[in-house]
């Protein structure tokens, strides 16, 4: 397994991987777009175990494919940018307990939950992670 930039080769099973695993779908141009981001896959040779997307210090998207969770793949995947930036944010759904079991082990604080909650209402929870601690 490795961890690499994203390609335009990747899309198509970037966008498979987020719209199983994410409630709110991407089509493959929204992916398109984000390729100039900080946007990596977990992969092994041509396939696709997951991906993340960094903008501004906040990671906007991570999802790893569902037939693989539960291996460290999500833990690799954001031990890899948190080397890589001094500080990052993100918010995550209050029911994605799986996701905020991640980044507690990966060293994230809770530290709020968002003002904008999702469209069913929901609201996400804030993580923060400055770099040495």
């Amino acid at each position: 397994m490795q961890v690499s930039r994203a390609t335009e080769s990747d899309l198509k099973q970037v966008q498979a991987i987020s719209n199983d695993s994410l409630k709110s779908p991407h089509s493959i141009e929204y992916f398109r777009k984000r390729l100039s981001d900080f946007f990596y896959c977990l992969r092994d040779g041509d396939i696709v175990y997951g991906f993340i997307i960094v903008k501004n210090n906040n990671i906007d998207l991570l999802a790893v494919d569902k037939s693989e969770r539960g291996k460290g793949y999500g833990k690799v995947i954001v031990e890899m940018v948190a080397d890589e930036f001094e500080n990052l944010t993100l918010k995550v759904r209050e029911s994605n307990v799986p996701a905020r079991k991640l980044y507690k082990r990966a060293g994230f604080l809770e530290v709020g939950f968002s003002e904008k909650k999702y469209k069913n209402g929901e609201r996400g929870v804030i993580y923060k992670k400055e770099k040495n601690k």
